[in-house]
């Protein structure tokens, strides 16, 4: 492909998993940079890409999206040591291919399930700085047609700043089944994820007086569960001719506690608020590959349901002060062709994503729709056996979330006149030019690569901080966005 990625192997993850979310291994690759809320890497952390935050990045499990619809954002703490479960990795740098879920604005990460059929029982206990351990233990069994997969993760830490300690645990089933001309993969994840919060900043006094300072109060806590289902059923039709159907259901449920007057900096004597909230999302992805000698075909449809509610709850009694909820539903055709004429690879990636998102509270809102037409092409060619030049070019748009529409409000706000109160946003849109170099020798592998992305009204940061605490972003004009990244890699011994 006339892209510029990075992948990981199961080999790499083994070796270098401790139950850190994937954010901490991500740091490997170019044009990455990631923070831990509590500095351990247990518990959340988050990562940038090209200086873009990951809600522009679209996460997927086995091709299957993880960034929730209405924000974009990815919890991979609520399913403690994800990567131990996964077999590979693959960050695809700039507008990627044609992807489920959230656009691929600056990119896109997929993690894959997919295990090698062997026999294994496998148990372990991991200690570590600041009270922070693991106890796993799995177990994979296998025959000629059918593999099965069981994995139980327990993650706990103090934190290194103040009460921002963490426990969670996750658990995996899989079952995989091969025949001649179909697999079948099920795929069942639960997670639930305990933590003292610790994502809000303290002042420069404060972190000189105490690098362990943590601006949230102690009585700030988190508590959160997710469950995550697949199906895919892969079948070859004929002998150049394959289809794919992959049906997913995630579902969320949780809680966090905020404390305003401590963010006000003044006396935390007021109940607190809980904002609690639970979600449910289901979805299908179907495709259909034709290859020839010299090209290959693929088009698809992907659609999903997504319902969200959202009440604010008051200590001591469970006060309840609102209710409400937001439906977010997508359809997204896409088609893929690649045609190859000796040396030369040609791509031609097209997507047409469709979005509406609905509220339903106190306040009256309008729907807001949104139509995309994202197309992608590029071209490759084999300079030699180990060198492969390629440019590619494309142009996507991605919608505002919920947070900023709202103006950082849980609750949707109304003025003296009972309307709503929200920002109107624009889609930001990336105009992108890249192009690059692999290398491939024996020992001896790397990439070099340029990049270009000018966004048309991007969706940036603007200083302030919403009233639940999470900073607010604003349409700019125009913004750029250019660099080089470069990865060399070099195997001393097959070991």
């Amino acid at each position: 492909m006339p892209i510029s990625y990075s992948q990981v192997d199961s080999s790499l993850i083994h070796l270098l998993d401790y139950g850190a979310e994937p954010s901490i291994m991500l740091q490997r690759f170019p044009g990455i940079t990631y923070e831990s809320d509590n500095g351990t890497g247990l518990g959340y952390s988050y990562f940038r890409f090209r200086g873009l935050d990951q809600s522009r990045i679209n996460i997927t499990l086995n091709g299957m999206p993880l960034n929730e619809p209405e924000d974009a954002g990815t919890y991979f703490s609520n399913f403690a040591s994800l990567l131990s479960n996964v077999s590979s990795l693959q960050l695809q740098r700039g507008i990627a291919l044609s992807k489920n879920g959230t656009p691929a604005f600056a990119g896109s990460l997929d993690f894959e399930t997919k295990q090698l059929p062997d026999h294994h029982t496998e148990a372990g206990v991991e200690a570590g700085s600041f009270s922070s351990g693991r106890l796993y233990a799995e177990q994979q069994s296998a025959n000629e047609r059918n593999l099965f997969f069981y994995k139980l993760n327990l993650l706990t830490t103090d934190g290194y700043k103040y009460h921002s300690g963490n426990n969670s645990g996750s658990g995996i089933f899989q079952w995989q089944h091969r025949s001649k001309k179909t697999f079948i993969q099920y795929l069942n994840l639960f997670g639930n994820n305990q933590n003292g919060l610790g994502w809000l900043g303290v002042s420069d006094s404060a972190a000189k007086a105490d690098f362990k300072s943590n601006g949230n109060s102690e009585r700030e806590k988190g508590n959160f569960t997710q469950w995550l289902q697949q199906l895919h059923l892969t079948s070859r039709i004929r002998k150049n001719q394959v289809f794919h159907a992959g049906l997913f259901y995630n579902y969320t449920k949780g809680d966090y506690g905020f404390d305003l007057n401590n963010f006000l900096e003044i006396p935390s004597t007021d109940p607190l608020i809980h904002y609690r909230t639970h979600s449910s999302w289901g979805g299908l992805s179907l495709d259909y590959q034709i290859t020839g000698r010299n090209y290959s075909f693929t088009t698809g449809i992907y659609g999903s349901l997504y319902r969200k509610v959202h009440n604010g709850v008051q200590d001591p009694n469970d006060v309840l002060l609102y209710h409400n909820y937001g439906d977010k539903n997508e359809l997204s055709p896409f088609t893929k062709f690649i045609f190859r004429k000796n040396k030369f690879y040609f791509l031609t990636d097209l997507q047409y994503r469709y979005a509406i998102f609905s509220y339903h509270g106190d306040a009256p809102l309008k729907n807001f729709q949104w139509n995309f037409f994202n197309p992608l092409a590029g071209i490759g060619y084999h300079l030699n056996d180990h060198i492969y030049l390629y440019a590619n070019t494309g142009h996507i748009k991605r919608e505002p979330g919920r947070n900023d529409i709202f103006l950082g409000n849980d609750n949707l706000q109304k003025d003296n006149n009972g309307q709503a109160v929200y920002a109107d946003l624009l889609p930001e849109e990336n105009f992108s030019v890249e192009t690059g170099v692999r290398y491939e020798k024996e020992k001896l592998n790397g990439s070099l690569n340029f990049y270009r992305m000018k966004i048309r009204n991007a969706i940036d940061l603007n200083g302030q901080i919403g009233p639940t605490g999470l900073p607010l972003h604003s349409n700019v004009a125009k913004a750029i966005r250019e660099g080089i990244e470069m990865e060399l890699n070099y195997q001393f011994s097959k070991n």
